[in-house]
């Protein structure tokens, strides 16, 4: 068999934050096997504990929404208002937010309602999910300019939270 040219040696994990360039397209995942840039961009930030866990996290969710048929890919969004995603981080909550949230499939939004009523694994997936997001803003949002946290917002991760925290009410 022959070797394959994987790094497989675990880092250990590093303190401070990654770049925000590597992170964000590490949120969204290599869009294919040949994204050499996707795979060295997530090589690049595994070593921080907490964006790791966040991708582990993003993985399981996303391929459990994928059994539904909703892809992050598919569904239409709009820009992101990096204001409302500062006042999600400093603690509001509700209807202040109901803009925050730009992931607006119907179709993604009832299909996922339902996993997450009916399917309790679904269900703990994705509040670990929004968890683990909302750590990783509280964390990291402070030095995210406009432009980081709209692509953030844009990523398949981004668009996760933003489906699961509308089902939640989050946003309104």
């Amino acid at each position: 068999q022959p070797v394959l040219p994987l790094d497989t040696e675990q880092s250990a994990p590093q303190p401070g934050r990654p770049e925000w360039d590597p992170l964000v397209r590490a949120l969204n995942f290599p869009q294919s096997e040949t994204d050499t840039a996707g795979f060295k961009a997530i090589r690049k930030v595994l070593p921080f504990r907490e964006v790791a866990q966040l991708l582990q996290g993003a993985e399981d969710i996303l391929s459990m929404l994928a059994q539904e048929g909703i892809y992050m890919d598919d569904l239409s969004t709009e820009d992101a208002n990096p204001a409302l995603w500062h006042r999600f981080v400093a603690g509001a909550r509700g209807g202040e937010l109901d803009d925050m949230g730009t992931v607006l499939d119907h179709a993604a939004i009832t299909l996922a309602q339902g996993r997450m009523r009916s399917d309790p694994v679904f269900k703990d997936s994705a509040l670990h999910f929004l968890r683990l997001f909302d750590r990783f803003l509280q964390a990291h949002i402070a030095t995210a300019t406009d432009m980081d946290i709209v692509a953030l917002a844009d990523t398949r991760s981004g668009r996760a939270f933003q489906l699961l925290a509308r089902i939640g009410g989050t946003f309104n």
